[in-house]
């Protein structure tokens, strides 16, 4: 597993658009696309300083994003660019908030519709990941994000459509 490398990101950022812009992409689209994943790498670095000061571990692997809370462990996919990265880290660093703020709804469901229960924590991780953003003063692109959350809240709903059936 890697951890964050802000310099590393903005060398394949930059070898990334000199090949779109080989390939043919305008340079003002590959300007753009450079300037957004620049600018969510910066967000990243500033998201990490605050996952050190609160004790939690990231790590970037080939695998998905989990937040283990055992180990204060983040684990998020190099396989995705750095926007996509950076809203499923503000998303379990919203896990991390829930579980830190004690609240036994959160903790261990015991009662109720344990999926519907899931569901709800999921909402408000992405919820408390944004309000953590604009905490930290993140330029975060709202697009990438909410689309990357509405793409999760929907695999969550399936998930428990399925799991019910």
């Amino acid at each position: 597993m890697a951890t964050f490398d802000k310099k590393l990101w903005i060398q394949r950022i930059e070898k990334k658009k000199k090949r779109a812009i080989a390939a043919g992409t305008t340079r003002s689209s590959a300007d753009e696309e450079a300037s957004e994943n620049a600018a969510a790498v910066d967000d990243i670095a500033i998201l990490m300083d605050w996952c050190v000061k609160n004790g939690l571990t990231v790590e970037f692997s080939s695998e998905g994003q989990l937040y283990y809370p055992l180990q204060k462990m983040i684990t998020i996919s190099l396989r995705n660019p750095p926007g996509t990265q950076l809203a499923y880290l503000l998303h379990e660093c919203g896990h991390f908030l829930i579980k830190k703020s004690g609240n036994p709804r959160y903790l261990e469901p015991t009662t109720g519709d344990a999926r519907l229960q899931e569901i709800d924590e999921e909402y408000e991780a992405w919820s408390r990941g944004e309000k953590l953003a604009m905490r930290l003063g993140l330029s975060l692109n709202t697009d990438t994000f909410y689309r990357i959350k509405d793409m999760s809240i929907r695999s969550y709903f399936k998930w428990a459509l399925k799991v019910s059936q």
